[in-house]
């Protein structure tokens, strides 16, 4: 399989999406699977932070990248993203490519972004949201184990400890958690249990 570069283009997602997409791609990866409340509303508020929601570029859900060229045989884009890097980190992706080093640091590390057409601002870019969620959610059970117990569970703890563990992110521990536990609040304190989207028959 071949990909080829699109142009990035925002494409529109929201809660009641992003929800509807997970339970039926849940079922779809694995049926055997006793899909919870938990599992899709952690599931929800990792891609809202990593989205901001409200939209993505290209049905990217998650900010997982490829290569440009494709060697994975995804489509691609290339655009801005912000990184928290070593000063290791930095330096190495400064050789690459296009940096933008805003001087701030967070926690010892430098918070830069990354320009297009950086390699390592290059991402996954998809036709649709079910295709990306099928896709966002094999990636997390085959490359990121540890983070996809945590999801199973249910638990924000476990699932950002286990996505840091497994180099999924490079926001601290703490601070990835806590905007998980965040998202998490600020919707389903909005939200009725009865409302169907959040699959109110599920435990």
């Amino acid at each position: 399989m071949t990909g080829r570069e699109r142009t990035s283009v925002r494409t529109p997602i929201n809660y009641p999406m992003i929800a509807n997409s997970l339970l039926c791609a849940f079922s779809d990866l694995d049926n055997t699977l006793a899909v919870t409340r938990a599992m899709v509303r952690v599931a929800s508020c990792q891609i809202a932070i990593e989205t901001g929601m409200g939209s993505c570029m290209c049905w990217n859900l998650s900010g997982m990248k490829t290569s440009p060229g494709n060697k994975g045989g995804y489509d691609w884009q290339f655009f801005r993203t912000r990184e928290r890097f070593t000063d290791q980190q930095l330096a190495a992706a400064k050789k690459l490519g296009p940096v933008e080093d805003t001087g701030a640091l967070d926690k010892g590390l430098h918070s830069i972004y990354l320009l297009p057409k950086h390699p390592w601002c290059c991402f996954r870019a998809f036709d649709g949201l079910d295709t990306a969620m099928a896709d966002h959610l094999s990636t997390l059970r085959r490359k990121f184990p540890r983070g996809w117990a945590g999801l199973l569970a249910g638990d924000v703890a476990a699932f950002a400890h286990g996505l840091r563990q497994d180099g999924y992110y490079t926001a601290t521990e703490a601070s990835y958690a806590g905007g998980i536990a965040w998202r998490y609040k600020q919707q389903f304190d909005a939200v009725p249990e009865s409302d169907p989207v959040w699959g109110d028959t599920l435990p």
